[in-house]
């Protein structure tokens, strides 16, 4: 999973929302032999999609994030987002 957020350098003023992309990157087996599992995804990705858009201050760009194949997924796509990194994550009210 990567995410690209529009404003990653800036601080915002309180109550602007954060603009995130979204993109699930899946492995070319997957997408091209593993029908079940990348319907799995799709389901994994619009589940994921939907709980953060109702994250206050994070407001998700539906139109840029999508679930695509690694080999669609280009270098330039990769510097511009980062990783997102569970293990960093904390529960937060």
């Amino acid at each position: 999973m990567r995410v690209g957020i529009e404003e990653k350098d800036e601080d915002l003023e309180p109550g602007q929302p954060y603009h995130v992309a979204v993109f699930f990157v899946v492995d070319e087996d997957v997408w091209n032999g593993d029908v079940d599992g990348r319907k799995a995804i799709n389901d994994a990705f619009a589940k994921f999609v939907a709980e953060l858009n109702a994250c206050d201050g994070v407001e998700v760009n539906q139109e840029l994030s999508e679930v695509v194949p690694g080999s669609e997924f280009s270098w330039q796509e990769t510097k511009q987002t980062d990783l997102w990194d569970f293990a960093n994550l904390s529960h937060r009210d």
